[in-house]
Order: structure tokens, then sequence, then C-alpha cells
């Protein structure tokens, strides 16, 4: 609906080779989310021309600290972004590298629980407590923060599933702002 505009940032190595791929994959995992029809490499160009999605590519050779980075850029045309992501990679897996200003480093894989918090003390024991509890084992947590004691983002990878009695438990954590799960795909084994 509001967003009719979608920016790619190519930046440090993968600027300077073919991007065309990155373009694809972005524009149809994008579309995939937001219509009925099937949306793959053939015809995600197709389908976000007859969508009016306007589609903006830059390239840029400053992407520290990574060797290189896409950046995407989701939103209204004639306003200003309502999602902004960033990743990498490393050691040829997947990294989230920013989401909507904050930066973070946070491995792609798995049940993951994202939350926004004000950032104040106690609210990273009382998700970690939370989580014990159930028996849910953390095998990473990245923290991110806009400025002190303002807002902050949590990544927390889990060994397991949370259910939703767990997830209600960490949003009704005081300054917790939202949380949510996601669920991605375990790295594959080669």
């Amino acid at each position: 609906g509001a967003s009719d505009a979608l920016e790619l940032t190519y930046a440090g190595e993968i600027a300077g080779g073919e991007c065309a791929p990155i373009r694809t994959a972005a524009l149809a995992g994008l579309l995939e989310a937001v219509t009925d029809q099937r949306v793959n490499a053939v015809n995600a160009d197709l389908v976000a021309r007859e969508r009016g999605l306007t589609v903006r590519e830059e390239r840029t050779p400053s992407s520290e600290p990574w060797a290189s980075l896409v950046a995407l850029a989701v939103g209204p045309t004639d306003g200003p972004p309502i999602l902004r992501l960033a990743g990498s990679t490393a050691h040829g897996r997947p990294h989230l590298a920013g989401v909507d200003g904050f930066a973070i480093d946070a491995e792609l894989t798995g049940p993951m629980l994202v939350t926004r918090h004000h950032d104040r003390p106690g609210i990273v024991g009382a998700v970690g407590t939370i989580l014990a509890d159930a028996g849910i084992n953390i095998s990473s947590l990245e923290l991110s923060r806009l400025s002190e004691h303002g807002q902050a983002m949590m990544f927390v990878s889990v060994d397991d599933a949370l259910d939703a009695t767990v997830l209600d438990r960490v949003r009704e954590v005081d300054g917790m702002v939202d949380a949510r799960v996601v669920e991605l795909p375990a790295p594959r084994q080669d």
C-alpha cells in the first residue's frame, strides 16, 4: 500500500560485480509477501513494474566494517523509508548488519527473538530469565541502541522455538516496546 519504492545500495567489493541477481532476489522476496502471484527470478522485474514499484540502485565503494554490504530501503516514493535493512556475509553465512538505524551483527539462522525496548537496566536479564524458565537455551545475543537510554534492539538466537506463552511473557517485561519471533532456515551442512 504505502510502499511503492525500493532502494538498493551495493557497497564494498560487491559493488564492482553483477548485482542484477541481488535486485531480482530482493524484489521476489518483497513482492512474494504482498501478492498472491508467484514471484521468482524470471518474473520479479515484471511484477514490480505492474505493481508500480520504483526500483533505484546505487553503488558505493565504502562498506566498513564489512567487505561487502547490501542495504535495502522500502517506503513511499515521496517520503522517508518505512523499513531499512542491511546485510552481509561472514564465514559464508548471512548476517544482518543493520535495521532501521540500529547497527547489528546477527547471524541469520534458526529461531530468533527480536525485541525493541527502552535502553535501561534489567531488560536483558528479564528476557534471559524468561527463556531460562522455559528451558530455552540462548545460542547468541546481539544488542544495539540508537542512543544511551533511548531505543534499543536485541536479537536472541535460540536453540528451540518460542511458544506464544513465552513470547507473551517477554512482551510484558517493563520497558518492552515490541517482541517478535523470526524463524529462519538453519544453515546448510555442506
